[in-house]
């Protein structure tokens, strides 16, 4: 993730951050799942990936948007 921020990957950084959220998940550390999620989802929206939506909806499912 460092190597991925220092050269501004925002590609990247979306997935890393989404698989940092299903790890979240898995310990069910619901607070950080969705940092990281929301986080992932910034990034695809700003790259304009095209599971940004996909991401929202993980978010809707937590009450997050």
């Amino acid at each position: 993730m460092l190597a991925a921020h220092a050269v501004d990957d925002g590609a990247v950084l979306s997935v890393l951050y989404e698989r940092a959220a299903d790890l979240s998940e898995l310990s069910d550390d619901t607070e950080r799942a969705c940092f990281y999620l929301t986080q992932a989802y910034i990034l695809a929206l700003e790259m304009g990936l095209p599971y940004a939506d996909s991401l929202e909806k993980r978010l809707r499912r937590q009450g997050r948007i």
